[in-house]
């Protein structure tokens, strides 16, 4: 049974903008960027896969899309001017791909920024997404509007908006505790304490409030960063969609 392992995907035939196309379905439930960035391909007809196939061993996906960048004619500059450098490197080294891609069938490490869609903190595997010229959007962003939050997380990842919080726990546990006595509300000036927390209240309620991983906000900006048929992986809590922007 082909669907029994997870080294393993079935193949299913889609009509696709007017066109046949083959996509990899999941063998198990759990985040597989390979297998979205795979999608993505197939669905620009970039890799093609062979039409008696009824299944793809992984490890024949991935000599798939290596060879595709080793056919690339023109190679890609990445779709951020950060991880530029990194996909370049890559390029330059064929070896550390080969050591990254086997990693993408099982998850990956992401550590989103509030700040925008595009918004993550650059790796060597999240630079792999650009050397296939392959977006990767999210979701979870703060609105630009929101005068007391966005200061204080727009400019953050979520590596650090978690330390944040660690001090506004701690802050907040001194405070009930008797540890800690906080001045009167109406003073004059307020204290690091009296700002650890009221700004901790704020951060936690929006985080309650995005729960989801996604924001309204977020989503009118993934929008609008894509182009009109565009594809993409989007990155939420079912990790690594893959997405088309149909209409502008």
């Amino acid at each position: 049974d082909v669907s029994s392992s997870q080294n393993v995907y079935r193949i299913k035939r889609v009509d696709f903008l007017g066109s046949r196309r083959a996509v990899l379905l999941q063998s198990k439930n759990g985040p597989c960027p390979l297998l979205a960035i795979a999608n993505v391909l197939l669905l620009r007809n970039e890799i093609r896969l062979n039409p008696d196939l009824s299944a793809i061993a992984f490890q024949d996906l991935i000599q798939m899309v290596i060879n595709h960048i080793l056919d690339k004619d023109a190679p890609g500059e990445g779709t951020r001017d950060q991880s530029a450098e990194i996909v370049a490197a890559l390029r330059q080294n064929i070896h550390e791909v080969l050591d990254i891609l086997p990693k993408l069938n099982e998850g990956l490490d992401v550590n989103v920024k509030f700040g925008g869609p595009d918004a993550f903190e650059y790796t060597k595997e999240l630079a792999v997404f650009d050397l296939f010229d392959v977006p990767l959007l999210h979701g979870w962003v703060v609105d630009p509007q929101d005068r007391d939050v966005y200061p204080l997380i727009g400019h953050l990842s979520y590596n650090q908006l978690m330390e944040l919080l660690i001090d506004f726990e701690e802050a907040q546990s001194k405070v009930l505790s008797g540890e800690l006595i906080l001045p009167d509300a109406g003073a004059e000036n307020e204290s690091e304490e009296q700002q650890k927390i009221r700004q901790g209240m704020m951060v936690k309620e929006w985080l309650d409030r995005t729960a989801s991983q996604l924001s309204y906000d977020g989503l009118i900006q993934v929008q609008a960063v894509m182009r009109e048929r565009q594809l993409c992986v989007f990155f939420s809590q079912q990790p690594f969609q893959c997405f088309i922007q149909e209409r502008r």
